[in-house]
């Protein structure tokens, strides 16, 4: 199955994605960062499931407030 998702603040890689937010503000470990860039290495269903930017933006989108977690 051919992944079809496409982050805004990342780059796709084949299966991966170079995120350029910091881990602070995704939810993301800052051990995923590259040494070559500092970009984080995620997957596309991390991204669209988990990353705390992402899900704010979704949620906004939607008209629903953001959670506070």
């Amino acid at each position: 199955m051919k992944e079809t998702f496409r982050c805004e603040h990342g780059i796709n890689q084949g299966p991966l994605i170079f995120c350029e937010l910091p881990p602070e503000e995704t939810g993301a470990r800052p051990a995923w960062k590259r040494k070559v860039d500092s970009r984080l290495i995620v997957t596309p269903f991390w991204c669209e499931n988990k990353c705390r930017r992402h899900q704010e933006l979704a949620s906004h989108e939607q008209g629903e407030p953001a959670s506070a977690t």
